[in-house]
């Protein structure tokens, strides 16, 4: 039968992609000895629709699989194991609670997974797919508003509007500060009531004016949109809508590289504007690319960047790896050429040596000078922002934030930054199938000051929603040209 690659959607397949070594990285690599076993990292479709029990013989053996896989070729196996990890243990547990069946459901199975390693696997890629339900290991910080507003005076915080007709202007709020977020739409030292929260919360309950008010809550949860590329330009400023930085065809992927190549478009405007909102990720080329542009002329990324990444290269990982380049890459770039010849090189090494080979590269000789570029970079951002999308946050940041160019509107991002390079493998029994990403990227986005974590992301300058995002534009450029185009693009 035809085999394939099982994407339920390739929104999910989130993944972060670097070069290889350049002229600036050095590479340390270190070997840790391993058996060699077998992992399918292909879905045959037609077989496992028709499947929905397995044998206990063929649980186990897939329960092997899986740990496996967390051991030889997941990046975040060591930081799971310092959250106290013992793959012995947790094997134990689910043999323990399927003791005495015979059949096995693929779907309780699925879900005994996940449920025993989450506690340990902190990474917003990672996932768990059988064919009726997905786990993620990460529950996504989504932000919720209340419709009541506040004006700082000196240290204290008063009703500046309310929708709550039993809440009046003027009555102090009197509850903990974090519950307000900074919303200059609506005025100068304004702030909205709101919270961050995994959960799903209906109301919240805070102290105003002596009196315990439970005020109503609005998610502020986002979509994904279908692929946009849009420009729109005034004397004064430059907007970009970018929703996504993986292509699934050629004319996608001409525009990402028209976008690669715009910082010219912007250096004598006051005001770049980088709509990222729903983008959740693809290769960080090209964002990369026009952001060391920008901040340079023809600068090259290894120039400027921190890159620096710890990548598991193991018969496994490599496999999958392969499968995932070849799928979503761009087959004739010189990058993706490069990759798969030091892919190829790492195989040979792994096999031949029973290992796997953990490879370090760092960016030595990297440097931040005063930018060319002069003017303010605004970044939109709400919650479905993930991956290479926070990778434009986090290059920006590093860029341009010290000499505060960047001013960031929306929402909190996903908080998908810390791995990448996402492969997928399938339980051969099962057809479950399980995404670990092969790179650990933890130690340049720990450098950015508002980032949150995994599932946390990125935190705004300055809170808004879809609804009143224009204006908080508006609030920054001042641009009025630049107002009146948004009115049809936002």
């Amino acid at each position: 039968m035809l085999k394939k690659l099982h994407f339920f959607s390739i929104i999910i397949f989130i993944f972060v992609l670097i070069s290889c070594a350049s002229k600036n990285e050095s590479e340390t690599i270190k070997k840790v000895p391993i058996e060699i076993r077998p992992v399918e990292v292909y879905y045959d479709w037609d077989k496992y629709q028709k499947i929905d029990e397995i044998s206990f013989e063929e649980m186990q053996e897939d329960l092997e699989t899986f740990i496996y896989i967390i051991e030889t070729a997941y990046a975040g196996y060591e930081d799971a194991l310092a959250r106290g990890m013992d793959t012995n243990i947790l094997r134990q547990k689910i043999l323990n609670d399927f003791e005495g069946q015979d059949i096995i459901n693929i779907e309780d199975f699925a879900k005994k997974l996940f449920e025993t390693f989450k506690p340990y696997i902190q990474d917003y890629h990672a996932k768990i797919s059988s064919k009726n339900n997905y786990y993620g290991f990460i529950t996504p910080t989504i932000t919720y508003f209340g419709d009541v507003y506040f004006i700082k005076q000196n240290e204290d915080y008063f009703v500046y509007e309310s929708k709550i007709q039993e809440i009046k202007t003027g009555e102090k709020y009197e509850s903990d500060s974090q519950y307000l977020f900074y919303y200059p739409s609506k005025g100068n030292d304004v702030y909205r009531l709101g919270c961050l929260s995994k959960d799903k919360p209906e109301s919240l309950k805070v102290s105003i004016g002596k009196k315990v008010y439970d005020v109503p809550l609005i998610s502020c949860d986002a979509s994904y949109p279908d692929f946009s590329y849009v420009i729109r330009e005034t004397e004064k400023s430059i907007y970009f809508k970018l929703t996504q930085f993986y292509f699934e065809n050629d004319e996608q992927l001409e525009a990402l590289k028209r976008f690669s190549e715009a910082a010219d478009l912007c250096r004598n405007k006051d005001f770049v504007i980088l709509d990222v909102r729903g983008n959740p990720g693809g290769e960080n080329f090209y964002e990369q690319k026009f952001m060391t542009d920008l901040y340079k002329k023809d600068s090259e990324i290894n120039d400027v960047l921190p890159i620096s990444s710890t990548s598991i290269y193991s018969p496994a990982s490599i496999e999958a790896l392969t499968a995932m380049i070849n799928m979503v890459l761009e087959a004739d770039n010189p990058r993706t050429k490069k990759w798969l010849k030091k892919i190829s090189k790492m195989k040979k090494i792994a096999e031949k040596e029973s290992v796997k080979i953990l490879s370090t590269n760092k960016n030595e000789k990297y440097s931040v000078e005063e930018s060319s570029f002069k003017g303010k970079i605004i970044v939109l951002t709400d919650c479905k922002v993930a991956s290479s999308g926070e990778d434009l946050l986090c290059d920006c940041e590093y860029l341009f934030g010290k000499t505060n160019q960047i001013v960031q509107i929306g929402q909190n991002t996903a908080g998908c930054e810390l791995y990448g390079n996402v492969c997928q493998y399938t339980l051969e029994n099962s057809g479950i199938t399980v995404n670990f990403s092969v790179t650990d990227f933890s130690e340049y986005p720990k450098l950015i000051s508002n980032f949150y974590g995994e599932g946390n992301g990125f935190y705004p300058d300055i809170w808004s929603t879809s609804e009143d995002l224009n204006d908080s534009i508006f609030y920054v450029t001042q641009d009025k040209a630049m107002y009146e185009i948004l009115k049809e693009s936002l």
